[in-house]
């Protein structure tokens, strides 16, 4: 006999979640990825913290001594946390999101925008380089640009169309 009541199964273990807390990433340089989000993206840092020792902070498990540096940085309600460790290794496929694709796990960030020409043109003008220029996919009802951050990596605005 098992012990699983499907009477009081969830739907979803998520419940009624709608819509995600923060994305961590991590970054190589703090100060200059919190730079480039602020100026680019127009983010905002809410808070900055670090912790020597990990296993301390009950990140970890492991007992060496970890450099580790957060942030949290916030766009209408969106939050990014930002983790910089000393011996990061960088991201190797810096605007090509064709290869990025190739990479196990996140692939990219994607933000939906009210007009993808037009904040792609305010990325242009704040020095941020497209690596893939819009383009409609009509069968997906979409617009989208791509381009990457200081650090490689990559982000994309999408319009619903």
């Amino acid at each position: 006999m098992s012990n699983t009541n499907t009477k009081n199964t969830m739907e979803s273990p998520l419940g009624t979640v709608t819509r995600t807390h923060h994305l961590g990433l991590s970054v190589r340089d703090l100060d200059a990825s919190i730079r480039w989000y602020e100026e680019k993206l127009g983010f905002r840092v809410t808070k900055r913290f670090a912790f020597e020792n990990l296993s301390e902070a009950g990140v970890t498990t492991r007992e060496e001594k970890i450099d580790a540096k957060f942030a949290f940085l916030e766009l209408n309600g969106f939050l990014i946390e930002m983790i910089a460790l000393k011996d990061v290794v960088p991201f190797p496929y810096k605007g090509d999101p064709a290869n990025v694709a190739r990479m196990q796990g996140m692939a990219h960030l994607c933000f939906t925008v009210d007009n993808v020409d037009e904040a792609t043109e305010e990325l242009k003008r704040r020095g941020v380089e497209i690596t893939w220029e819009p383009a409609s996919f009509p069968d997906l009802g979409i617009r989208r640009v791509t381009f990457s951050d200081n650090e490689g990596n990559q982000l994309e605005l999408v319009e619903i169309l």
